[in-house]
């Protein structure tokens, strides 16, 4: 009875397809592509010859379930009978080491691309998730702000305010200093006050917008990337945090501040106010 490998063989020839063309047709080395036909199963390790075997078989037009059993059923110590090689491929044999070494390498340069290709589809994935999300909390947070009844009805005497107007013709800067924050963007803004205030914002280069804060209430911003530019009307009774922290240098004091936030490189600028007199 024929060796299943022999009947490989034939059936290949009788369907008139070269070797060479296998080759190409599955990019399996033409050498390991001849070991399969003559039973030469030990030229590399036998993960790689189930695989390249069930390649062969196919392209040939075969069963390859049953040539991967009768390849386990010859691999078997007890049954396991292939021909000596003669002497000019036991020669040959010093150039196997450098071809399963290749072999090995072209199997681990693509498993690193596949992992490659899942982690910049799972980045970006993250990163689609990140921006939906900052643009829903915007879009949440601007409809608060529509819900809120006008400034003109909620403000009431104890209620302090700022305007750009004001700080032109009432004020001068006093002091301007920076401060390094820790963090790299995106920010998160957070406005602590023991009493009621007006805050003048603008975020990312946005139109300037006013926002009320009630007492004793935690105001958290909607996140920016770039830049923030804050107007408090005082800073006696509010505190002021950038992703957890407050800048060390904001004082104490009853006229305005100003913020301006930067993410190149992520710092503030710290601007304080006196009253004209």
């Amino acid at each position: 009875m024929a060796l299943f490998y022999t009947e490989l063989k034939s059936l290949r020839e009788s369907q008139d397809i070269a070797l060479e063309e296998l080759a190409s047709r599955t990019k399996i080395n033409i050498q390991y592509l001849e070991a399969i036909e003559m039973g030469k199963f030990d030229v590399l390790e036998l993960p790689y010859i189930r695989l390249f075997l069930r390649a062969y078989v196919v392209e040939i037009g075969g069963d390859a379930t049953r040539a991967l059993e009768q390849l386990d059923s010859l691999s078997e110590p007890t049954k396991l009978k292939r021909p000596e090689p003669p002497k000019d491929e036991l020669q040959n044999k010093t150039s196997s080491p450098s071809s399963i070494n290749s072999s090995k390498n072209e199997v681990s340069l693509f498993l690193s691309d596949l992992k490659l290709r899942q982690d910049l589809i799972k980045g970006s994935v993250l990163l689609l998730i990140f921006i939906f999300a900052i643009v829903i909390f915007r879009q949440i947070f601007n409809e608060e702000n529509l819900t809120e009844p006008n400034r003109q009805e909620i403000q009431t005497p104890s209620t302090l305010t700022v305007s750009e107007d004001s700080i032109l013709s009432q004020f001068h800067a006093i002091s301007t200093s920076n401060a390094i924050i820790a963090t790299e963007p995106p920010f998160f803004l957070v406005i602590q006050s023991r009493e009621q205030i007006e805050v003048i914002f603008s975020l990312d280069q946005g139109e300037s917008q006013t926002i009320n804060i009630r007492t004793n209430e935690n105001k958290t911003f909607p996140p920016f990337i770039e830049s923030a530019n804050i107007l408090l009307p005082n800073t006696q009774n509010i505190t002021a945090m950038i992703n957890g922290e407050s800048p060390e240098k904001i004082e104490q004091q009853n006229s305005p501040v100003r913020l301006e936030v930067s993410s190149s490189p992520p710092s503030v600028k710290i601007t304080h106010y006196a009253p004209n007199f």
